[in-house]
């Protein structure tokens, strides 16, 4: 990903390595679920339906 391209110092680059590291090694040792992992990939958001019917199928309270 080019979230962080723009960082150029070296400190807060080893701490995001070092962070990601961590995160693999959540995901490996299974301490992280699917959806855990599955968040960080769904991040659009469809528009909010206004109507109470449409929010019951969602799943969403009003």
């Amino acid at each position: 990903q080019d979230k962080n391209a723009h960082i150029t110092d070296p400190r807060v680059v080893y701490l995001l390595v070092i962070k990601g590291k961590m995160e693999l090694e959540e995901k490996i040792k299974v301490w992280k679920q699917w959806s855990h992992i599955m968040q960080f990939f769904h991040k659009t958001e469809a528009p909010r339906p206004k109507d109470f019917l449409s929010n019951f199928y969602v799943g969403d309270d009003p």
